[in-house]
């Protein structure tokens, strides 16, 4: 919640994630209700993502390990009971399970409903530094973002940092279509009075709509490089903010 309020406070667009370790569909549906509980009345102008990642649950014990059909129940029961509750829904996971390049064992399972019925958050850290790589240069036309290092370091923050590049502009597609505690063509708090979130019109008045705009390339978008470094750089100088104690006096 601090992290959150700092965030909006000097108007970053925020997200959350839930760190799974459901083992069957009816934990799945009891952690989403648990998750749903945890961010009741707060807006998100990001995704609210399952962090489908637990080795501990999905590799290491044998009466789960790697059963991919199972895992997709776990998937599907989580996600569907969060879109049900009118959320923007997406999965993070990383490529050893869901990149068919990598022979993901979870790929097959769910290729039919990833970036088509959900939005998908990848992890590899293939080039561990650099957003674009040989590994990864069709990540921008089928997943919404890429997390490509977990080893970044950005003035006024002690520790090391997640880092990704994402290629929708979500926070225009969550007040548009009306996800995450968003009426359809609402402005977002943390959006500056200069800007102009376009209303729901009859192209983009409703979730469902979305669903079937989801592969257009209207929510795509190449990686700039540039304007990537420039993003860094402002996060950077609103940490300093933080730490040197102006968001709380202020």
């Amino acid at each position: 919640n601090a992290l959150a309020m700092a965030a909006a406070l000097i108007g970053l667009d925020v997200g959350t994630y839930y760190y799974s370790q459901a083992r069957s569909v009816s934990e799945a549906k009891e952690e989403a209700k648990c998750f749903l509980e945890y961010i009741k009345g707060k807006t998100f102008e990001y995704p609210v993502y399952l962090d489908f990642e637990s080795g501990r649950i999905w590799e290491d014990q044998p009466a789960y390990a790697k059963n991919s059909k199972l895992a997709a129940e776990v998937c599907y029961a989580f996600m569907d009971t969060m879109r049900d509750a009118g959320y923007l829904v997406g999965l993070y996971g990383y490529a050893g399970w869901f990149d068919p390049g990598y022979n993901g064992w979870m790929e097959s399972t769910l290729e039919n409903n990833i970036g088509k019925k959900y939005e998908f958050w990848m992890a590899n850290y293939f080039n561990n530094m650099q957003p674009e790589n040989t590994k990864t240069q069709n990540y921008k036309n089928k997943y919404g973002m890429y997390q490509y290092t977990s080893s970044k370091k950005i003035s006024g923050w002690s520790g090391t940092l997640d880092h990704n590049v994402c290629y929708k502009d979500y926070p225009t597609i969550v007040t548009t279509y009306g996800f995450n505690g968003y009426e359809p063509g609402d402005i977002p708090e943390t959006a500056k009075p200069t800007e102009k979130v376009p209303k729901a019109d009859s192209k983009a008045d409703s979730k469902e709509d979305y669903e079937k705009d989801l592969e257009t390339s209207e929510y795509l978008a190449t990686v700039d490089t540039d304007a990537l470094q420039k993003e860094i750089d402002n996060l950077e100088q609103k940490l300093n903010w933080i730490n040197t104690g102006r968001g709380s006096q202020d």
